[in-house]
């Protein structure tokens, strides 16, 4: 080969070429790698980018946090549900969503709060009163458990559910007569 300096200094940037090109598909490579919790996170974002607050957009939001709970996978609905509360506050709906999610992590403190919050805003949501009951009985506090139920029976007279959680809370409280009326 010929000791041209020109010779030298082709290669050399010939070289600088490829390692630049390599590190550039290296990258390309790292983007697409997200991991699944950033997928999701970029999809949120992507939403909320989207979104002007109208229901169809919240709505959009409020699915995929949905999907994302029944594939058990909480930590992320409840990052969205959160988002879409920060949007619509007053969405009583989403805080009975985030109880049941609190209440199947077992995080039953949590799971009240949402709950009451749920009440608060929209006092008559059946299922927020029985569900609230449920989560009563569950830490065994079975005469909030009962006072519950017992909102719930106003509201929805003879409903077999609110009527048999409310007799296996009397059972609790030994309070057999009343049990067995139920």
């Amino acid at each position: 080969m010929n000791k041209n300096p020109m010779n030298y200094i082709v290669i050399i940037v010939i070289i600088i070429i490829a390692v630049i090109a390599y590190f550039s598909f290296k990258k390309e490579d790292t983007d697409k790698k997200l991991t699944r919790e950033q997928q999701i996170e970029q999809q949120v974002e992507d939403l909320l980018n989207e979104v002007d607050t109208s229901d169809k957009a919240l709505e959009k939001l409020v699915k995929k946090a949905d999907a994302l709970a029944e594939e058990k996978n909480y930590k992320d609905a409840i990052k969205i549900y959160k988002k879409v509360i920060k949007l619509k506050p007053e969405a009583a709906a989403i805080y009975a969503k985030m109880g049941l999610i609190y209440f199947n992590q077992e995080e039953f403190d949590k799971s009240i709060k949402m709950y009451k919050k749920s009440l608060e805003l929209s006092p008559d949501n059946n299922c927020s009163i029985y569900n609230l009951g449920t989560v009563y009985a569950r830490i065994n506090n079975n005469e909030e458990a009962i006072k519950y139920y017992n909102k719930s029976l106003q509201l929805t007279p003879g409903a077999a559910n609110a009527l048999s959680s409310r007799g296996l809370a009397y059972m609790a409280l030994e309070q057999y007569d009343k049990a067995e009326q139920d």
